[in-house]
């Protein structure tokens, strides 16, 4: 490195890694000064401790965990000692401007990334990462994806070494402190950056560079020895088997098709999954020196099949035409095994009627949509009032009628929209009553219902609802978030025993179902509009539930509220203009007694994300299965639940001696069935585990997925103590 590389760049960096902030210009002899101030800066990164910097640059050992999304213990950086100049040189880099001269040092700077932010110290490199996510970041990044790569680069200049330079880049871009940092936004850049150059770097760069050396059975660069390579540079990142290098590669093209939601539905995509396809089929083929484990091919294979997937689901080829009919005849099976459900099958399909434009009778109102994430989890008054069912699919029926086909996807449909109805339909048939109460002519009921404030058994038995009157717009407010509401006072429920001040309090501390903080609220009120509605509505959230507000006036009480069409607050203020020049029309405020809105929304909420594909769906195979994995309740019991992922790394055991008494030892295999029976037969000998417990803790340890059912016993439930064992430390 000449002089002038290693003094450029220099400036003050907090103990965060973050840059100093300010205007920092470079002077003539290489360093930086601070426009501010003038006084020199250093920017060699962040000033760890003795201590820190130990950490960072000790190495862990070797580990066989391969399961997760990240590479920290596949792609480690060589060993460094007790070299701080590798430690800080990645922070100097990202600090200057200028590009790689050589390809020795970006293979320095990658392995300082390597080392920085490595899950194997607990040290806050934070820093680094905006650093990388930096416009000087980007450039030195793609500096590296877009030079070309050599297999065979040895120690020239150049071209980059793929084994030495891209390979340990690839890790860099899957290290955990990346892929799964909080600084989400940040990480976005980065990732961001290799899509837009993913066909040079990954299709034309990675991926031919692997062909080659799967051609000649090696990773060896035949340019220089493994040994020559750690004489010149012992930081080097050596990866000497292909399912590593390979998983580098998958991981980082699954965060690519997680983040950037186009990319799965673009060719390139399809075509470097199916490449990867081919080339983990080939470790199998390659000298046991450089093919991995059986282990390593397999979660390498699953998570193949996880990319492949999620083109298929983008591409709309989840089910074939071959498959569907596959699919509807094990509907049959199944319908016919359980005997009667066939006669609701066809009941069902006779009463089908889709959602949205589905429907042959088009859209039942303004919030019908045939896609789950179009739904406004808050109904509409359209919604609300409209006379033709809501879309409810049958759960459970094998082969009833569904306009997605079997799988992941329909069963997030299903269940969000069962569930929302759980919480909409108290309020829908609340409404439904009122307003049959309010176009009536029964002012003694009226009266009723504004002195006690509940519908309930004023109109119909089955229906509740909180109903207060004299409602009045009282301004709007602005939250400590910024957030636009709107306080309202109304007249609060007449009781003998709220005569004072504090016995006001106590009923409303003491009435939890009344006006919560997150609750659902829906104003409604008579209407003369040309629409020839009779009453207008509009629903809102409780942001603000003051006791001082809702008690200190006998007459009048105060609630705030905010809505989520940023157009009802334009309603609100005209409205409120209105009944201050004419005649005031009379306002309700209404809510379900038996919902509590925020208990449904944030579930409501994840299941419309977009986000979600087979390949983050956990137990899809299990919980979702497609049409085509659907089994037949004759075959049920040939269906085979696979033990943990983690448990059949190479060599891996349970020790269950913690549950013996005395010195009693025993491990468990879960992928031998010689060992499982034999520890079945020692916990019911040597533990407080019954036949029974003792079998289902096994079984439990053995299966990726479990449900544990028993009687009540040992002051407490058969299910909690297995439970507990299972997950004793």
């Amino acid at each position: 490195m000449s002089r002038n590389q290693s003094n450029r760049g220099r400036g003050n960096y907090p103990r965060n890694g973050a840059r100093h902030p300010g205007n920092v210009a470079p002077s003539p002899n290489g360093t930086r000064n601070n426009s501010n101030n003038g006084e020199r800066q250093n920017h060699r990164g962040p000033r760890f401790s003795q201590e820190q910097g130990r950490q960072i640059r000790e190495r862990r050992e070797v580990s066989e965990q391969i399961s997760g999304d990240g590479t920290d213990d596949l792609i480690v950086a060589g060993d460094a000692g007790s070299r701080e100049d590798l430690q800080r040189l990645a922070f100097i880099v990202l600090n200057g401007s200028r590009p790689f001269e050589t390809q020795h040092y970006m293979r320095r700077f990658v392995n300082s990334c390597l080392m920085n932010l490595s899950n194997h110290h607990d040290v806050d490199t934070s820093g680094l990462l905006l650093s990388l996510s930096s416009s000087n970041g980007i450039a030195r990044t793609t500096d590296i994806m877009l030079c070309t790569m050599s297999v065979d680069a040895g120690l020239r200049r150049s071209p980059v070494s793929f084994q030495y330079v891209v390979i340990p880049f690839i890790g860099l871009l899957t290290r955990e402190k990346v892929c799964q940092t909080t600084m989400v936004q940040h990480a976005n850049i980065i990732y961001t950056n290799v899509y837009v150059h993913s066909e040079q770097f990954l299709l034309k760069g990675v991926l031919r560079c692997i062909d080659e050396l799967m051609e000649r059975q090696s990773l060896q660069d035949f340019q220089v020895s493994f040994e020559r390579m750690q004489q010149d540079d012992p930081t080097a990142c050596t990866v000497k088997t292909f399912p590593h290098a390979l998983f580098a590669v998958t991981r980082l093209v699954f965060q690519l098709l997680t983040r950037i939601m186009q990319a799965k539905f673009e060719d390139k995509f399809q075509e470097i999954v199916e490449r990867l396809y081919k080339q983990v089929l080939r470790c199998k083929e390659l000298p046991s020196d450089v093919a991995g484990n059986v282990y390593e091919r397999e979660v390498l294979t699953r998570e193949i099949e996880r990319l492949n997937a999620m083109i298929a689901e983008a591409k709309g080829l989840t089910t074939k035409s071959d498959e569907r009919a596959k699919a509807a005849e094990k509907a049959q099976q199944i319908s016919r095994a359980r005997g009667g459900t066939v006669v609701n099958v066809e009941f069902l399909e006779r009463n089908f009627d889709p959602p949205g434009e589905l429907s042959e009778d088009g859209p039942r109102h303004d919030n019908d949509f045939p896609e789950i994430a179009d739904i406004s989890i808050i109904p509409t008054q359209a919604e609300v009032t409209c006379m033709r069912p809501p879309f409810l699919p049958a759960n459970g029926v094998p082969g009833a009628p569904h306009f997605i086909d079997a799988g992941w996807k329909r069963q997030l449909d299903i269940h969000f929209r069962l569930f929302r109805e759980d919480m909409l339909d108290p309020l829908r048939k609340g409404i439904s009553a009122f307003l049959r109460l309010l176009q009536g002519t029964l002012e003694k009921k009226k009266a009723v219902l504004e002195r006690q404030g509940r519908l309930r058994n004023i109109v119909d038995e089955n229906v509740d609802l909180n109903v207060y009157s004299n409602v009045r717009f009282r301004g709007l407010r602005l939250t400590k978030q910024q957030r636009v509401t709107v306080q309202l006072s109304f007249a609060p429920p007449k009781s003998k025993t709220m005569s004072t001040v504090g016995k006001r309090r106590e009923f409303w501390e003491r009435s939890k179902g009344r006006l919560m903080q997150g609750g659902l609220i829906c104003l409604l009120w008579k209407s003369a509009d040309a629409s020839g509605t009779p009453f207008k509505m509009v629903f809102g959230v409780i942001v603000d539930r003051d006791l001082n507000q809702l008690s200190n006036d006998p007459e009048c009480a105060f609630i705030t509220i905010a809505f989520t069409d940023p157009s009802v607050y334009l309603i609100m203020l005209e409205d409120a203009e209105l009944n201050e020049e004419t005649q005031r029309v009379e306002h309700y405020m209404v809510e379900s007694p038996n919902v509590f809105f925020e208990s449904y929304r944030p579930i409501l909420s994840a299941l419309q994300q977009k986000s979600h594909t087979p390949a983050n769906l956990p137990f899809g195979r299990y919980l979702a299965p497609t049409a085509v994995q659907m089994v037949p309740p004759h075959n049920r019991e040939e269906f085979i639940i696979d033990p943990p992922l983690y448990t059949r790394t190479p060599n891996f055991v349970f020790d269950l001696s913690i549950l013996l008494r005395g010195n009693e030892t025993c491990s468990l295999n879960v992928t031998d069935r010689e060992s499982r029976a034999n520890a079945v037969r020692v916990l019911r000998q040597h533990s407080e585990l019954d036949d029974t417990q003792s079998q289902a803790l096994v079984d439990t340890l053995s299966r990726e997925v479990a449900l544990i059912q028993g009687q009540a016993t040992r002051d407490g439930e058969d299910k909690d103590w297995c439970g507990s064992h299972a997950g004793t430390p």
